[in-house]
């Protein structure tokens, strides 16, 4: 289930040529060799919104951390992690993007929507830049 939703956003990162740091709890240990084009996915544990005799539906948070190297010309680095931050987030929001992704699923996508998108210099390295993008995702679970 959770697999699911993973497959769902990574499809739609490694679209954009990222690599996956794929550590479960640590970004901080990622080598600096493969830090540019990268990205850490993390979520929170489900939360239930709504239930009834027959489905129920979970909230959930999905933090993603992208990492660029800015090199010499770090506005030009930022711009360029917005601007695949922000197709990032309209391809994980489409309406059919999440409809290919619940053809066939016992457990469907109601809706993702982005919170934030932040873009932060790494401390050690002001030419490096990591954007965060915070999504809330909905899904449905039938109680049977």
């Amino acid at each position: 289930m959770i697999s699911d939703v993973r497959s769902y956003f990574d499809a739609v990162l490694k679209a954009e040529n990222l690599k996956e740091h794929d550590d479960a709890f640590a970004v901080d240990n990622i080598a600096r060799v493969n830090f540019n084009n990268s990205y850490h996915v993390i979520y929170t544990i489900p939360a239930v919104t709504e239930a009834n005799d027959t489905m129920y539906i979970d909230q959930q948070s999905w933090t993603i951390q992208l990492g660029f190297k800015g090199f010499r010309k770090p506005q030009d680095a930022l711009d360029n992690a917005m601007d695949i931050s922000h197709t990032i987030r309209e391809n994980l929001m489409l309406p059919s993007s999440i409809t290919a992704f619940n053809a066939g699923k016992d457990y469907p996508i109601l809706k993702i929507s982005n919170n934030s998108i932040v873009a932060e210099p790494v401390e050690s390295n002001d030419n490096s830049i990591v954007v965060t993008l915070e999504f809330n995702l909905q899904r449905a679970f039938n109680n049977c």
